[in-house]
């Protein structure tokens, strides 16, 4: 008997216990519902019980408990729920082909799917789920997957250093991310959403290719290492940024980025090279990096008139600002301000005992793709009767270092008010001057009448 018939003898039995339990006030009303539902049930049990399910190795799985694959096991045409833990032991090779297996657990992530090193995990045209609580599912072997359905999973799908192979699969309703990379796998062609994240890389060098990742609350993230390539995919409609990546390379080329309610790309301390790609209709930057310089090429910013909200391309630097004096002792509770280049002051605050952490723009590329760069800045220190002015250079994130001493005024540099400053100051005096010979000529007049 297969473990299909064996569930729905289980299932009937079940069925005329309750039948039979039901007080006899009651039973006239639940009869002919119940004799319905088991009609239909027979029907559908019969026609499944003629799909001939078949099966080698370390097959049937148990009715209770863990199913051990140690040998190389093939299951098709099957129905298959599994009230315990799913393990591939190293070596052995598990095929699941037309399958449908449900995990039965009591708790969340308590029990799962676990493909040990060395062995194999062969899924085609099949479908894995829960029918209570989510499970976990973790690959340290080696996993193909095609034409697959995979759901309700707690935390994703663990992919580690192995053989990984993801194609043309659904993979929605993760408690976390849909697909976790600690090593190279590939994702070829799948529709990933629906879960917090849709694939994240966690130092690991995955390659990403025409896949549709959506309706997540981040696309892609990519994490403290590895090399991340992103092809032709399509990230939209996440309800935070599309892709970001921390200390990472992120090499981003051909996809469409659009609509997603964040950034387009995001990066900090990445090395992000964005080349012939779509974004657009981002809710902010298209293109954002901090503390490292994207390249970008050959990308579009703006389709059918939607742009990114804030803009297409941002460059930022975190930089640490320390103030001595010529001593160099250092100098707590300074007035620090800071002017860009174009006069607009963009930062004024006390420093915290002698230093503070500021972060300026170096550039940005607007939304109608003008770019604006923002250095040199001007730093003026000031506290009591000491003051000074210094120009940096803001291109990298190297320390700054002020030193504040007392200066007098003429040895200021002459950058001390932004140039549109100096021109109303000097034609206010012309004004005045003005105001002078006019009423000097006036007196000159009346006293000639």
């Amino acid at each position: 008997m297969t473990q299909l018939a064996t569930i729905r003898l289980k299932y009937l039995v079940e069925i005329c216990s309750f039948v039979m339990n039901r007080r006899a006030s009651t039973l006239k009303q639940s009869v002919y519902p119940i004799i319905i539902f088991i009609c239909l049930f027979n029907t559908l049990s019969s026609f499944l019980s003629n799909s001939i399910a078949d099966g080698t190795g370390d097959y049937p799985a148990p009715i209770q408990g863990d199913w051990i694959i140690a040998n190389d096991t093939y299951v098709s045409d099957e129905i298959i729920i599994i009230n315990g833990n799913l393990t591939v032991v190293e070596n052995a090779t598990l095929t699941l082909d037309n399958v449908v297996l449900i995990m039965n657990s009591s708790r969340g992530g308590i029990t799962g799917i676990e493909v040990d090193g060395g062995s194999r995990l062969n899924i085609y045209d099949s479908n894995i789920t829960a029918n209570r609580h989510a499970y976990y599912f973790a690959v340290w072997g080696n996993m193909t997957m095609e034409r697959s359905t995979i759901s309700r999973i707690a935390g994703g799908i663990f992919t580690y250093f192995g053989d990984v192979y993801i194609a043309n699969s659904t993979v929605f309703d993760s408690t976390e991310y849909g697909i976790i990379c600690y090593g190279t796998a590939v994702i070829f062609n799948n529709t990933i959403h629906s879960n917090y994240g849709g694939v994240v890389s966690f130092s690991g060098s995955p390659l990403l290719y025409n896949n549709t990742i959506t309706k997540n609350e981040i696309g892609v993230s990519c994490l403290w290492g590895g090399y991340v390539t992103l092809i032709g995919n399509e990230i939209s409609n996440n309800t935070s940024s599309g892709i970001i990546g921390e200390w990472v390379y992120m090499d981003v080329r051909n996809n469409t980025i659009a609509s997603n309610d964040g950034f387009g790309i995001w990066g900090h301390g990445a090395k992000i090279n964005a080349t012939n790609n779509q974004i657009y209709g981002n809710s902010k930057w298209g293109i954002y990096s901090l503390d490292i310089r994207a390249d970008h090429n050959d990308n579009i910013f703006e389709k059918d008139g939607r742009r990114n909200g804030a803009g297409n391309v941002l460059l930022e630097w975190e930089i640490f600002i320390q103030i001595y004096n010529s001593k160099n002792d250092p100098v707590d509770g300074v007035n620090l301000t800071i002017w860009d280049q174009h006069g607009k002051m963009v930062w004024s605050n006390e420093t915290l005992n002698n230093f503070r952490v500021v972060r300026l723009r170096e550039y940005e590329i607007d939304s109608s793709n003008t770019e604006i760069i923002y250095t040199p800045f001007i730093f003026r220190t000031a506290k009591g009767f000491m003051s000074n002015y210094t120009t940096v250079d803001i291109s990298d994130k190297k320390p700054i270092t002020l030193i504040l001493d007392s200066q007098p005024a003429s040895s200021r540099p002459k950058t001390e008010l932004p140039y549109w400053g100096r021109m109303v100051i000097w034609g206010i005096w012309l004004f005045i001057l003005l105001l002078v010979v006019v009423r000097m000529i006036t007196v000159k007049i009346k006293k000639k009448s």
